[in-house]
């Protein structure tokens, strides 16, 4: 019996369309973008500033360059619901593009590498995060063989680009519940999705430089609830006064009260598979660390099984008997 075959959707027809559109303005605008050098006359990384909350759309909007103002500005007029559909239909079709005939790409690449430009290799990447930022979005939709072909690009111009776009976008996610990121993401990224992601219910992170040192940003700062604000210290309120009457007490007043690094406290999926920097001691923070885990991927030179089997065996009857875990 053949197949029974649906005819598209208006709105899935639609998204596909906006998608497209976005593709080709998102890689006009990357194209554009000056890099700048360091002293060498090389590109040098963006530097990515610390924020203590993350940014709403209004914030966004602000620092924008006007060309990435103009598609905010038309992506705005549809629901974010059907901007998450738009991202993912564009990230579709820039994986496909990316593969078709990929072996042959890499190779012109590598052989016509000093006559590119460091934004040839940004695929429209760069300012697809820059424009999503603010809307509430709960997944990004990449897949791992994208990040692969991101990534491979990255390889071959040694340069952190790819991970200065993270850094600097993903405090405008807050909404995301589920992020993928393998290959690309490094403890620097860990940092960041721990401060600001704090909805994160499942996170990827396999075939990446991710470390032990990452893996100790998923403990809450001073150990405490995620929801529980900070009280400022006496110190502060005698203070206060002082503060009020200084030239910039905005900024001194953010410092001191900025939130606490909430450290994934929902998160119960993660992958750590084939992240070579990780180590038992790694493993064995995260399950103490994160309450609500409910599966943890991860196998180097021993499964999570073994891991937990040795670490249960150093633990007193009375210090076992305390350790409740969802796996």
């Amino acid at each position: 019996m053949p197949l029974h075959i649906l005819p598209s959707s208006l709105y899935s027809i639609s998204s596909q369309e906006v998608a497209n559109i976005l593709l080709a303005g998102c890689k006009s605008l990357d194209s554009k973008l000056q890099q700048p050098l360091d002293q060498d006359g090389h590109s040098s990384p963006q530097k990515t500033n610390v924020l203590h909350k993350s940014p709403c759309r209004e914030e966004v909007y602000q620092h924008l360059s006007p060309e990435h103002r103009v598609v905010l500005d038309w992506l705005s007029n549809l629901p974010d619901r059907v901007i998450e559909d738009v991202v993912r239909d564009f990230l579709e079709k820039l994986e496909t593009d990316l593969l078709e005939d990929m072996d042959n790409k890499v190779i012109l690449t590598l052989i016509n590498i000093e006559k590119m430009k460091m934004n040839d290799f940004f695929f429209g990447v760069h300012s697809l995060m820059a424009v999503v930022q603010g809307f509430q979005l709960n997944s990004l939709h990449f897949t791992k063989r994208l990040w692969y072909c991101l990534w491979q690009y990255g390889e071959i111009t040694s340069t952190k680009h790819l991970s200065d776009t993270l850094c600097s976008s993903l405090p405008g996610l807050s909404c995301l519940t589920s992020l993928t990121i393998p290959h690309v993401a490094d403890d620097r990224i860990v940092y960041t999705v721990t401060r600001y992601l704090n909805s994160l219910i499942t996170l990827d992170v396999s075939n990446s430089r991710v470390s032990d040192r990452g893996l100790r940003f998923f403990a809450t700062d001073n150990t405490v609830a995620f929801h529980r604000p900070r009280s400022p210290s006496r110190s502060v309120i005698r203070n206060l006064e002082d503060m009020m009457e200084a030239a910039k007490y905005s900024q001194k007043t953010e410092i001191l009260f900025q939130p606490q690094r909430a450290g994934c406290p929902k998160l119960e999926h993660l992958n750590l598979q084939s992240c070579d920097n990780v180590t038992e001691k790694g493993v064995i923070f995260v399950l103490e660390h994160l309450l609500h885990l409910k599966q943890l991927e991860y196998h180097q030179k021993s499964s999570v099984l073994e891991i937990l089997i040795k670490w249960s065996s150093s633990l007193t009857d009375d210090e076992r008997s305390r350790k409740v875990m969802n796996l």
